[in-house]
């Protein structure tokens, strides 16, 4: 750089060093570390392609059970564009995201998500393979279903425990 740099500067740096602050940059590869960054960024337009091209021409089904895409949506993205367009697809598949009366998708919605991945909020999301993304939905739906099945257990078992105490007592 053609600024110079002052010595408060450098004692300031040497202090981040000092208290560790800077310890992970050792073991990183510098192409790495400065690569990242593009990578990143390349994930954060393929996800807001989708819902600029996909999730914005999209609605809701009447009975607000679908989600209905435009036809091939997925002929704009590349197979390894498809794992982060995926990953996407299932996080924003929710219907509070459209309109009850329109059925179309809320502007001021898809604007504050694209906003949030302009900023890396859903960095974690564009970092998964889809497949794994997927079976961790499928293992949470599953243990949701079984909580529900206990819980449902739980509540009518008082009930039959009620009775049993009613029976005794005649």
């Amino acid at each position: 750089m053609s600024k110079e740099v002052t010595e408060k500067e450098i004692i300031n740096m040497e202090s981040q060093i000092d208290n560790g602050n800077c310890d992970n940059l050792f073991f990183e590869d510098p192409e790495d570390y400065f690569n990242s960054n593009i990578l990143n960024k390349y994930k954060r337009s393929i996800a807001i392609s989708f819902i600029e091209n996909v999730l914005k021409n999209s609605r809701i089904s009447d009975d607000e059970q679908r989600i209905i895409y435009p036809e091939n949506w997925w002929d704009d993205f590349s197979l390894g564009e498809m794992n982060i367009a995926c990953v996407i697809k299932v996080k924003l598949a929710d219907s509070i995201l459209y309109d009850k009366n329109t059925k179309n998708i809320k502007k001021e919605k898809i604007d504050r998500i694209i906003n949030e991945i302009k900023i890396g909020l859903w960095d974690t999301y564009l970092d998964w393979p889809y497949e794994a993304f997927s079976n961790v939905q499928t293992q949470k739906s599953a243990a949701d279903t079984v909580l529900d099945m206990i819980r449902n257990q739980q509540y009518q078992q008082p009930a039959i425990q009620q009775e049993t105490n009613n029976d005794a007592a005649k």
